[in-house]
């Protein structure tokens, strides 16, 4: 079994080597990233005194290839070829204070955590 990859997309900041300024992207853009399980995600976490959650999902840890600044709120993406469309499946949340840093993934709120939550709100309105 291969590698689960997700899909990201944002307007967020895109130039990895300027850490100064935040420069929104001028078009939407995308980027494939790998899922990282939990467990690991919370030891590399540990270092900076954070917790990730079970409401929480983790990718990507590749050299500037990541969501940044500007891109919270972003979908987390998966392409399901059984049902053949694609699926959100977390929200961008956080990640590391230099974007795309190797080995440290970011961190996207689940949205099967707040399944319920979403359909009774849609519901209601």
């Amino acid at each position: 079994m291969g590698v689960h990859l997700y899909a990201a997309a944002g307007w967020g900041q895109t130039d990895y080597y300027n850490t100064v300024t935040t420069i929104p992207s001028k078009v939407k853009l995308k980027v494939s990233v790998p899922h990282v399980e939990n467990s690991r995600c919370q030891t590399i976490y540990s270092e900076y005194s954070l917790r990730i959650s079970d409401s929480q999902i983790c990718a990507g840890g590749q050299k500037a290839k990541d969501t940044c600044r500007g891109d919270s709120g972003s979908p987390l993406m998966f392409y399901n070829r059984q049902h053949a469309r694609w699926f959100a499946y977390g929200i961008v949340s956080r990640g590391p204070s230099h974007c795309g840093t190797e080995g440290v993934p970011s961190v996207y709120s689940n949205m099967f955590s707040f399944d319920d939550w979403v359909r009774s709100t849609m519901a209601a309105n």
